[in-house]
């Protein structure tokens, strides 16, 4: 969590954007099981948090370390999750995505 704490105060002081106004919220659901944390090369890379409400998930903020965009790794987390998401009987996963990112889902995913 440290590292990811850590490029994500980076991100902030850089650019005046990112997740980083959402720590509070991370690190809750770091303590209640609901954060998947992507590593790489031993460094967290990418993390997603989400909530679960009956047969329904709504992934609530996805992020891949900034130098790391844009080489597949959140396509990586993302379907390792909804895999997991299978295996609790999710049926519906809400998945909203800024306007620049909205090529990123060429094809609906379909399981």
């Amino acid at each position: 969590m440290e590292q990811i704490e850590q490029w994500l105060i980076q991100e902030s002081k850089l650019t005046d954007n990112g997740f980083y106004c959402n720590w509070n919220e991370i690190f809750s659901d770091f303590h209640n099981g609901r954060i998947a944390i992507l590593n790489y090369n031993n460094c967290a890379i990418g993390f997603v948090t989400w909530s679960i409400s009956q047969f329904k998930a709504r992934i609530e903020i996805a992020e891949i370390k900034p130098n790391l965009r844009n080489k597949r790794f959140g396509k990586y987390l993302l379907d390792a999750l909804l895999e997991n998401l299978i295996q609790q009987t999710i049926l519906v996963v809400d998945l909203h995505l800024t306007h620049h990112l909205q090529t990123f889902l060429e094809k609906p995913w379909i399981y």
